[in-house]
């Protein structure tokens, strides 16, 4: 499935305010969206509307951690695993801050995830960090 994935301009915002130690949080939530999430850098949380379905409400992503690829820790990945409890047609996702008014990266599915009670959807977004 193609699909659009971006890191937003609030989430290097705070990124960056993360590294100086001014008031920030980390990536801890994922959050399904319901309607068009638009996967652009100018786009953040309130762009998106959150699944009322409550399988796949916002949660503390199931993982948060890092790998190294090119070089030690240059991988981030935040991943979880949502069960539907009843129908809902899923148009995308975000990783937020712990209270999601930071939307860090957006991913717009090409077309819908239409899912049933009982779909297990398990969503992943894995930024890498490259030099130069």
């Amino acid at each position: 499935m193609a699909q659009v994935q971006v890191i937003t301009n609030e989430g290097v915002g705070e990124i960056v305010k993360l590294c100086i130690a001014t008031a920030a949080s980390e990536v801890e939530n994922i959050v399904v969206c319901k309607t068009a999430c638009p996967a652009a850098t100018a786009s953040g949380s309130a762009q998106c509307t959150h699944s009322a379905d409550a399988g796949l409400t916002e949660v503390s992503a199931a993982t948060v951690s890092a790998s190294s690829a090119s070089f030690a820790n240059d991988t981030f990945c935040v991943s979880h695993p949502f069960t539907a409890s009843g129908s809902e047609t899923c148009k995308g996702f975000y990783c937020a801050n712990s209270d999601s008014d930071v939307a860090y990266g957006i991913c717009s599915f090409a077309s819908d995830i239409n899912v049933e009670v009982g779909d297990t959807l398990t969503l992943t977004m894995k930024w890498r960090g490259k030099n130069g």
